[in-house]
């Protein structure tokens, strides 16, 4: 009966100590959801009152959470947490903004991949046959080789 009782209150604390982790990450990944169209237009707005930005592009957003996991990287050497990085796929370039203090951080070119086209299909490979000799003689060739004159 005692290892019942004490069963149940293990898994009553396990259960308390769950519920409260989960409570914990539910809150830190709300505050680190993807930027919606609308915070990305109000940073681009910001960050071009201070350069020109390219034109026709809709960049990607992303936060600095952790500078440290950055700082071997030149780009980062000076980011601050909270820090958003503009990225340009198609212009080629990044910009890293503070928003605290409504500065520039860094700006840069990156090398990307070229983007691939979804809507192209990759080109199936074929096999072309390629006509090989064949051991069999033709005729032309068998009566050419057996036309021998012989002289008396």
């Amino acid at each position: 009966m005692l290892v019942l009782v004490l069963i149940t209150i293990a898994s009553l604390a396990s259960t308390i100590v769950l519920a409260n982790k989960l409570d914990t990450l539910k809150k830190a990944t709300a505050s680190t959801a993807a930027p919606t169209a609308e915070d990305i237009a109000k940073v681009v707005s910001q960050v071009g009152k201070s350069i020109n930005l390219p034109e026709g592009e809709t960049p990607t957003m992303a936060t600095v959470a952790d500078p440290s996991a950055l700082k071997d990287q030149p780009f980062f050497a000076q980011a601050a947490a909270g820090d958003i990085v503009l990225i340009f796929e198609k212009s080629r370039k990044a910009i890293l903004w503070r928003p605290s203090t409504e500065k520039i951080i860094e700006v840069s070119a990156i090398n990307l991949p070229p983007p691939t086209d979804p809507t192209k299909e990759k080109p199936t490979p074929s096999v072309t046959p390629t006509p090989t000799p064949s051991p069999v003689t033709t005729k032309t060739e068998a009566t050419a080789s057996t036309s021998v004159k012989t002289s008396r």
